[in-house]
């Protein structure tokens, strides 16, 4: 037992490794579309990875978690079965909401009507054929992580995110390719979906495994927590997008460097994530509840630390850090990045209150805290943006949503019976609904 239980960390180690490889790549990638290409490109590509990024969340919060659920440790014909619906409600997410946004764009003209709102002008150019080309991409990669294959995944992140790394180099040293970078940007995705369907075929294809009762069972297991990765999604994203339309594409790049800066928090913290949930799985089902709130508390206590550490050095090499990543034209972003670097000493806290509130059965819970910061952070940045004020003041809003997640969530957490600050945990049975109990 404890060789499995050895080897199964052992596996989440390697993938951890393999994720922080890739994204050095894309920050690598990030790195060189800052430096060499014009201010009103970069604006243009970061609204463009941020709009697909959130459309990304809607199909994978729907579809991944639950084919990999159904088809765990199933036979052979049951597994090919539950990954063949699963495949095709992903088609058909993704074919109509790049309908939906072609529509829009050749309805409207969103990305030209608008004086700044042409830092969309990539986003609607390309995101209706590029969800489409991708999906079979994403939908092995999900498989791949359920069947914990991270080799498989791995090589595949790496011919994606490596083969256009190796187009921005090489037409950094003036090799004339006659494409643009979304161009290969496309065509590597595709490649990888080309792999996907090779891999996908024995399943896929046999249209006699449709089932109604599995796209049933499918789309009712995501519930609040797609909702919520929803939210979550569009809580990062909002600020990019809505500079993007608000202030053009030129205050988008300057923001979005020191954005990029941060992101290794996100890794961290969706590492520690993963290793915290099925401990208070665990716990809550075995009725350990003090073990439940000592694995919560530490973790907390640890990720803010490390959290902390890095946000020092980090402040202490920003100025070194901002230039090698978008040169001395980003240099004026200095302030930017030390807020951000307050603001990401919540997330430890923030994210494992959500994680404890999905352990504990009360989605519905995480999903209100993620909703009403969401509407927050719009009405408040909307106010900032609209005033005319500077990039700093959309920044600092981040600080007050951070605050609003720590409260919402030390809430709902005190409801469902989980106090803190008390050397008890009470369980929480018959009592009457979250959402009766908070309105």
């Amino acid at each position: 037992m404890n060789f499995l239980r050895n080897l199964a960390q052992s596996k989440a180690a390697i993938f951890i490794l393999f994720n922080v490889l890739i994204a050095g790549i894309g920050f690598v990638n990030f790195s060189l579309l800052a430096h060499y290409y014009s201010q009103d490109f970069f604006g243009n590509w970061v609204a463009f990875i941020a709009g697909a990024s959130f459309f990304e969340m809607l199909r994978t919060g729907l579809i991944q978690s639950a084919v990999i659920h159904f088809s765990t440790d199933k036979s052979e014909s049951i597994k090919n079965a539950y990954q063949h619906v699963a495949f095709w409600v992903g088609v058909v997410i993704s074919f109509v909401v790049s309908v939906s946004v072609f529509t829009i764009e050749n309805l409207f003209s969103i990305s030209s009507t608008f004086e700044n709102a042409n830092a969309l002008h990539l986003f609607f150019e390309l995101f209706p054929v590029f969800y489409l080309v991708s999906f079979p991409r994403s939908f092995i990669l999900w498989i791949w992580q359920g069947e914990r294959r991270f080799s498989n995944y791995f090589i595949i992140q790496l011919i994606t995110f490596g083969l256009f790394g190796i187009y921005l180099l090489l037409e950094i040293f003036r090799f004339d390719f006659n494409f643009q970078p979304q161009d290969i940007y496309l065509f590597t995705h595709a490649l990888g979906s080309i792999v996907g369907l090779t891999f996908l075929r024995k399943s896929i294809f046999k249209f006699q495994l449709f089932s109604g009762l599995k796209i049933k069972e499918l789309c009712s297991f995501g519930g609040y927590s797609m909702g919520t990765q929803l939210l979550i999604n569009l809580l990062k994203t909002s600020d990019v997008l809505m500079i993007g339309y608000f202030a053009g594409p030129v205050s988008l790049a300057l923001y979005s460097v020191p954005l990029k800066l941060t992101e290794v928090y996100d890794l961290l913290t969706r590492s520690l994530a993963t290793n915290l949930y099925p401990q208070l799985i665990s716990a809550y089902k075995n009725k350990k509840y003090s073990l439940f709130k000592a694995f919560l508390k530490r973790n907390i206590k640890m990720g803010t630390i490390v959290f902390l550490l890095i946000s020092v050095i980090v402040a202490v090499f920003a100025k070194q850090a901002i230039t090698l990543l978008g040169g001395e034209k980003f240099s004026n972003t200095l302030l930017i990045i030390y807020i951000f670097l307050i603001t990401r000493l919540a997330d430890p806290f923030n994210r494992f209150c959500g994680v404890a509130l999905e352990a504990l059965q009360k989605p519905m819970a995480n999903f209100y805290r993620y909703g009403l910061m969401l509407l927050l952070n719009v009405a408040l940045n909307y106010l900032v943006l609209v005033s005319g004020l500077s990039l700093e003041w959309v920044a600092l809003v981040n600080i007050l949503i951070s605050i609003t997640g720590i409260v919402s969530g030390y809430y709902y957490l005190k409801k469902v019976g989980v106090n803190l600050n008390t050397s008890k945990l009470k369980k929480y049975e018959e009592e009457r609904s979250i959402l009766k109990r908070v309105a």
